[in-house]
């Protein structure tokens, strides 16, 4: 059975990319892995900041795990199998990590669209995950475009 794996992060372009990765499941027959990573905050050389980034880090966690439920339910009405997966650490390597190992067939993940200078300081995940993939991978933009209309 053919594997997507929907990367989200609770941005309005979530909604979106679970959009379509439903779709891209229902239409080549496939399992749906919902995927949510906890990015936790980088603290440098401040021991007491250290600990309150474990408590918010714990409560991001709490607050996911409820919302994922949410949507698995909400998604096993219109498909299955689904399946969902909460991981805290490094987005890109950690997707790239489960596309691998599921292994999956496509990767679907969402835009922002901050511009260049962000992605240049900050980085894109969307950008890491299609630099090294090795799957195809389907990029959602958040002021997504209708789909054109068949004649």
């Amino acid at each position: 059975m053919k594997t997507v794996l929907a990367a989200i992060d609770f941005s309005p372009v979530a909604d979106l990319v679970l959009d379509r990765s439903l779709e891209l499941a229902r239409a080549v027959g496939a399992r749906l892995v919902v995927m949510h990573v906890i990015q936790p905050p980088v603290f440098i050389a401040d021991e007491a900041a250290c600990g309150d980034g474990v408590k918010v880090t714990a409560a991001a966690a709490h607050a996911a795990d409820h919302h994922l439920s949410g949507l698995a339910t909400a998604l096993r009405r219109q498909h299955e199998p689904v399946e969902i997966r909460r991981v805290t650490g490094a987005p890109v390597a950690l997707i790239l990590e489960e596309a691998s190992r599921l292994p999956a067939d496509f990767v679907v993940v969402g835009s922002h669209g901050h511009g260049a200078v962000y992605d240049l300081l900050v980085g894109s995940t969307a950008g890491g995950i299609l630099k090294k993939a090795r799957c195809p991978v389907l990029v959602v933009p958040a002021a997504e475009r209708p789909l054109a209309r068949k004649a």
